[in-house]
């Protein structure tokens, strides 16, 4: 009896997939082990593709390889302008923090007092005592605490120099021959599948840019708002505040804790009535700009429910830290594209459901 060629089209399909498999996890395997390389080239990517329109402004007046080397020291000068106003100033408050540790516990004592007192008497002393007996122990740990993570983290930081300076060559780079690459990856197919491909690569381009637009101008107003109640609530350096928060607002939820910390630290140098308000206020603009704002006029934008983008950006950053927070929802607009070219019915289950 003969075998037909049906018979083995099971066992083909099986091998295949089976060989599929084990490609990927030896693929997974090898980004695995050499995950370290990543985060720079993402970085560079990133820098190169959010810097991109200065470059090609510049390049209608000069050579491209002149607007893409004008274009990253005009961002390096911002960031060294920024460190140089910042990092004083951050060392200069530290040290008052830990000079007035003292003034700052005891107005952290009255105010709880105060508190205290408008409670029944029959309460009001053991409440009292429980409260203020270890404040000034806990107090002094945290802030040692918060000094050791403050030097590990600046050092681990000081070791990623080296990186940052890989990925600004690679932003260089990437600005200059962004055109020839545009133009060489729109020839990878022809006719019909290349008219697509163009497509695909534009809509890409158009989505992506409009959520990191969309996101820009959300930081800058955010910052705006930032400072202005920085000011009313009494804070001293609150143009420094409100400029920090514009840029670092870029980076959703590490961001925005960093301006916190220096900007609470800032608020309890000047009174604990700052410091309560101060904290107050930022917290419910920054609920209200990453839970609101944000989801609503990025989603909407990109046509996405506002809730996806919430879910992808945790998600983002609880895989893959400051990055996957940056990248999570570009990566999922690529792939919601690519869907959408290869699998058009499938794609459209998806948007009508």
């Amino acid at each position: 009896m003969k075998t037909s060629k049906k018979d083995y089209t099971p066992v083909k399909t099986g091998v295949l997939i089976g060989a599929i498999l084990i490609g990927l996890i030896i693929l997974l395997y090898a980004i695995f082990k050499i995950r370290g390389v990543f985060p720079p080239i993402f970085y560079g990517i990133f820098i190169g593709y959010l810097l991109l329109p200065i470059t090609n402004f510049f390049s209608k007046k000069i050579p491209r390889f002149f607007a893409s080397l004008l274009t990253i020291a005009l961002f390096l000068s911002v960031l060294i302008l920024m460190g140089y106003i910042l990092i004083p100033k951050i060392i200069k408050e530290a040290n008052e923090v830990t000079a007035n540790l003292p003034n700052i516990i005891n107005s952290i004592s009255i105010f709880l007092e105060n508190l205290i007192n408008k409670l029944p008497v029959n309460v009001r002393g053991n409440l009292l005592k429980s409260l203020l007996g270890n404040a000034d122990s806990i107090f002094k740990t945290n802030i040692d605490l918060l000094e050791k993570t403050f030097l590990t983290t600046l050092i681990q930081k000081i070791r990623l120099i080296p990186s940052f300076f890989i990925s600004i060559v690679l932003a260089f780079f990437f600005m200059k021959d962004s055109a020839m690459l545009y133009n060489v990856s729109s020839k990878l197919f022809k006719d019909d599948k290349n008219k697509s491909w163009i497509k695909f690569l534009k809509e890409n381009n158009e989505e992506i840019r409009t959520y990191y637009g969309t996101l820009l101008i959300i930081a800058i107003c955010t910052g705006i708002m930032i400072g202005t109640m920085s000011y009313f609530v009494g804070l001293k350096y609150f143009l420094l505040i409100g400029f920090m928060d514009s840029f670092l607002e870029l980076l959703p939820y590490i961001g925005p804790t960093i301006v916190y910390i220096i900007g609470a630290t800032f608020a309890a140098l000047t009174s604990l009535k700052t410091f309560l308000l101060f904290s107050v206020f930022f917290i419910v603009i920054e609920i209200i700009q990453s839970q609101v704002v944000i989801p609503h006029f990025a989603g909407k934008r990109i046509k996405m429910p506002p809730v996806a983008i919430i879910l992808l950006i945790i998600l983002g950053g609880s895989l893959a830290g400051v990055l996957g927070i940056i990248i999570a929802v570009p990566l999922f607009i690529v792939i919601r594209n690519i869907i959408k070219i290869l699998r058009p019915a499938f794609y459209q289950t998806i948007k009508t459901a």
